[in-house]
This record gives structure tokens, sequence and C-alpha cells, in this order.
């Protein structure tokens, strides 16, 4: 007898929804194409706000360079033929167009829900949590004892002061209290 399955956490989306959401995808995708890579930094500004990840705004940040960097070869290229300005001009641009669209198709599509924090059986026992999709229920706790693993090292207790370091303990700490008195101290045995 198998064992019940747990429920799903989120239905899938309706047809209408899925529709919608490749129309979204296929337009933030085609912005970079559309514009020649000059607005290929916009799908990013969306994604990174819709995520609100540091990740998007590193994103963001890189995708405002590189367009800025497609601005300024493209401009300071002479545009007299197919020199090897022209070449690394275009060249950047179609990699920058190229990824700035699969950026785009990427992060701008929907939210995909994802597994959500919550703590494990054992988040007390020092084995922390785990990740679990919401929705989900944890396994009950079973009774287990915690037993050192066999390669552990025995505790050795530290090692005794020999007589010898004690007499002289008490030697420096009697010299210690003698001129403590000496330097005008209250303490004087």
């Amino acid at each position: 007898m198998s064992a019940p399955m747990p429920p799903t956490p989120y239905p899938p989306p309706s047809a209408a929804v899925r529709a919608r959401s490749f129309v979204a995808r296929v337009l933030w995708t085609a912005i970079p194409f559309g514009t020649l890579g000059m607005c290929g930094w916009v799908p990013a500004v969306h994604a990174a706000r819709r995520r609100r990840s540091p990740l998007g705004w590193w994103w963001l940040a890189g995708q405002v360079a590189a367009a800025v960097m497609e601005i300024v070869l493209v401009y300071i290229s002479p545009g007299k033929g197919n020199g090897p300005e022209e070449t690394l001009a275009g060249a950047f641009a179609v990699t920058y167009i190229i990824t700035a669209s699969i950026y785009a198709w990427r992060w701008c599509g929907p939210d995909q829900p994802g597994p959500q924090w919550q703590p494990g059986p054992y988040a007390g026992a020092g084995y922390g949590g785990g990740w679990m999709p919401a929705g989900y229920e944890s396994a009950p706790p079973t009774a287990y004892t915690l037993q050192a693993p066999p390669y552990a090292v025995p505790v050795v207790a530290p090692p005794v002061p020999s007589p010898a370091a004690n007499d002289m303990a008490a030697e420096i700490q009697a010299e210690l209290r003698e001129l403590r008195g000496f330097l005008g101290g209250e303490d004087v045995r």
C-alpha cells in the first residue's frame, strides 16, 4: 500500500493566463530587437522591480552599461566601410540584443511559485530546517537519539599542573602582593 500524496501547493494556470503570459513574454522580448538594443535595458527594469532581488538590480546596471557601450561603439565607428570598428560595434550590438532578449524571455514571464522556507522536523536538533514547497507538511518527528560518530576523538582532560608550577605561581603572587604594598596598594599580606 502506498502513502497518500501530499496536496499540490498551487493549481495549474488556466489557458487564458498562459496565453497572456506568453504574449507578455513575447512583447518584453521584442523590445531589444525592435529598438536595435537602444532600449534593451527596459525589460531589466521591469524584471528588477517585480522580482526585487539584488541580482536583478545588478543585471539592470549591466544592461544599462552595455547599452551605453553600444551607443559609444556605434558613435566612434567611422562608418566608411567594413573596418574593424564597424565589425566590433556590430558584433557587440548583436550580442547585446540577444543577451537582453534572452534575459527578457526568462525573467519577464510570470512568477513561478518556488519552494519556501519551512522549518523541518529536526530544526531544533542542530540539523537546521529544510526546503519544502508551500502546502506540504513535514514528516512527523521520530524518536531519535544522537550518538557520537565512530570517528569522534575522545575528550581529553586538561593536563594537571605539577606541584613545582603551583609553588612558582604562589611565589609570584606573593611578590605581586608585596609590590602592590610598596606602590601604595591596600592589599599587603
